[in-house]
């Protein structure tokens, strides 16, 4: 007997067919990382086809990108608030890079990605989402304008550079001997550079 699309229980409409297939990608990465979902595992999960996938996302990369995005929801509002409480910028700075280094392998879907054992694979998984955020959520951070083109060039470089700090802190925690106190006083050092760069817009 032929199976039914979507189970037996087609959505509504295209807000929901996206909702369903995004739903389906986080099942797919938590069950089997993400090395392993690809966009037959998610159409088999949300009982579609593949085509199906395609009306409602570019490619299979796209849809594991927002599927990441949703399950981290929440992760740079609970950054956001813990930032609160500290006012200079370059302390904001240096805080963020510590919160994010010791939560990113916690959170329930990026700590599949983080475990796996090909680093290229967290950078082509992780790295569309983290780039795309985090010129805006450096603004943030640092309270500066990426209103024009030229400040978010800037904005974008430095937090590129950061993501790419942020993701080795990441990968190689516990390679090195290294308290949270320690990495506060090397990233203060390093930091400054950036803090002047982004402030310079």
């Amino acid at each position: 007997m032929r199976k039914q699309a979507w189970n037996g229980a087609p959505p509504v409409d295209g807000d929901e067919a996206r909702a369903r297939l995004l739903a389906a990608a986080i099942e797919s990465i938590d069950r089997q990382g993400v090395e392993r979902t690809t966009v037959g595992t998610i159409a088999e999960t949300a009982g579609v086809t593949r085509a199906t996938v395609y009306n409602h996302f570019a490619d299979g990369q796209d849809l594991i990108n927002e599927a990441i995005i949703q399950a981290s929801g929440g992760l740079l509002e609970r950054l956001f608030k813990y930032l609160d409480r500290f006012a200079a910028p370059e302390t904001r700075l240096v805080e963020a890079m510590v919160y994010l280094k010791n939560t990113l392998p916690n959170e329930p879907l990026l700590s599949h990605i983080f475990a796996t054992a090909d680093r290229r694979m967290v950078v082509k998984s992780f790295g569309p989402v983290a780039n795309r955020y985090a010129a805006i959520a450096l603004a943030r951070i640092l309270g500066v304008s990426d209103s024009d083109p030229d400040s978010r060039d800037r904005l974008g470089a430095s937090a590129e550079l950061l993501i790419r700090l942020l993701f080795t802190l990441v990968l190689a925690d516990g390679t090195f001997a290294e308290t949270d106190a320690r990495l506060r006083d090397n990233l203060r050092r390093l930091i400054v550079p950036v803090v002047a760069c982004a402030e310079a817009v």
